[in-house]
C-alpha cells in the first residue's frame, strides 16, 4: 500500500513539472533536414511561402502534433515539425 502511494506521489509530481498544452511552448529552433517549406497553413496542401536551408534559425510561435506555426525573418507560417530541431521540438 505505501508503495502505491509513493508511486502516485511521483507520477504527481512529474504531471505538475510538464506544460499544460504543447501549445503553451514557443522559442528557438533550427531547420534540420535539407530544405523545408514555410506553408500558409499545417498540411501539404497549403500554399508555400518559402524554402528554407538547413540551419536556418527561427521562432517557434505555435505548436502543434506535426505542424509548428513558425516566424522566418519576419515572415510567419508553418512547417512539418519532423524538420526542426532545438529546445520544444520533437527532435530535440
Amino acid at each position: 500500500m505505501r508503495s502505491i502511494a509513493i508511486c502516485l506521489a511521483a507520477a504527481l509530481s512529474l504531471t505538475i513539472a510538464l506544460p499544460a498544452t504543447p501549445a503553451d511552448a514557443a522559442g528557438a529552433a533550427t531547420v534540420c533536414g535539407g530544405t523545408v517549406n514555410l506553408r500558409s497553413g499545417p498540411g501539404t496542401k497549403f500554399r508555400v511561402l518559402a524554402s528554407y536551408r538547413n540551419g536556418t534559425k527561427l521562432t517557434v510561435v505555435k505548436q502543434g502534433h506535426l505542424w509548428f506555426k513558425v516566424r522566418v525573418r519576419k515572415v510567419n507560417g508553418w512547417m512539418n515539425a519532423s524538420y526542426l530541431c532545438g529546445p520544444g521540438t520533437i527532435t530535440d
